[in-house]
């Protein structure tokens, strides 16, 4: 009986694995090569779907993230526009002896009585100071800044957002000119009146005495060094020193740092409002 040597029978690879090639590539390669031009057609359509699908789903979580996105800068401006309210209201009653101090030393120029001597020192060391609101722009200023602007999603708001912008600007600008007036009239005020010895007659010997004297306080009026004499009849009656009450009157009142005061107040909360319309619950 004679053997024979054979070789070892290796597997058939394709027979071990039937069915349809596995990649895309395989499988269109394979109908072009039978000329199974439906079989070719659908996998490119199934290709085309699939691509469609991929991009509308990135699609839909780039919204979804631009939506989460969209609703933390509206949470956070609506709290910059509160705050904004909160310090024109706060600095309005601030400001309101300020303002009522000059108002009433020009009006003690036309008086046949002059007003009480305390009196008078008292608005006479408050006239000089002022404070200023400035609004509260730092998310709005993010949101353009960084071209995130195009994320709010409602047209009307997004406008009305970058003119807030721009109105607050113009009213830092002009609240800047009114403040350059006041500083000026401040400059002439104590050149005309001595303000020294008024505010530290105002602030009060316990005051001046509790002072350290390194405090510019004591350059006024050191402790045991009487105040010099101050004519408060004399001071009302200077018609220089009633020019610049009246200006700084009109620079802060409703001429002035009041106007701007109340522009700001109203532009936040118009813009608040329709920013929390937008805000999702």
């Amino acid at each position: 009986m004679v053997e024979r040597n054979e070789p070892p029978h290796s597997p058939n690879t394709s027979e071990a694995q039937p069915g349809r090639p596995g990649t895309i590539v395989e499988r269109l390669s394979k109908g072009v090569r039978e000329q199974n031009w439906f079989a070719v057609g659908l996998e490119l359509v199934i290709v085309v779907v699939g691509v469609v699908i991929g991009f509308q789903v990135t699609a839909w979580g780039e919204g979804r993230a631009d939506q989460r996105k969209e609703q933390v800068y509206l949470r956070q401006l609506s709290l910059d526009l509160a705050e904004t309210e909160h310090l024109a209201d706060s600095i309005g009653l601030i400001m309101a002896p300020l303002t009522r101090a000059p108002r009433r030393l020009a009006q003690a120029y036309f008086l046949p009585e002059p007003p009480p001597r305390d009196s008078v020192i008292a608005w006479a060391s408050l006239a000089p100071f002022y404070f200023e609101v400035s609004p509260v722009l730092g998310t709005a200023e993010a949101l353009v800044a960084t071209g995130d602007i195009g994320i709010i999603r409602d047209d009307s708001l997004r406008s009305a957002i970058t003119a807030y912008l721009e109105v607050s600007r113009e009213m830092i600008r002009g609240g800047a000119g009114f403040v350059a007036s006041l500083i000026e009239a401040n400059s002439d005020l104590v050149r005309t009146a001595p303000m020294g010895p008024i505010l530290a007659e105002y602030a009060g010997p316990a005051a001046l005495d509790s002072l350290d004297r390194a405090d510019d306080w004591m350059a006024l009026a050191p402790p045991g060094v009487p105040l010099p004499a101050i004519n408060t009849d004399s001071l009302i009656r200077d018609p220089e020193f009633h020019g610049l009450m009246k200006l700084i009157f009109a620079v802060k009142s409703t001429g002035g740092l009041a106007w701007q005061r109340a522009e700001i107040r109203k532009n936040a909360t118009a813009l608040r409002e329709l920013v929390d319309a937008h805000i999702e619950s």
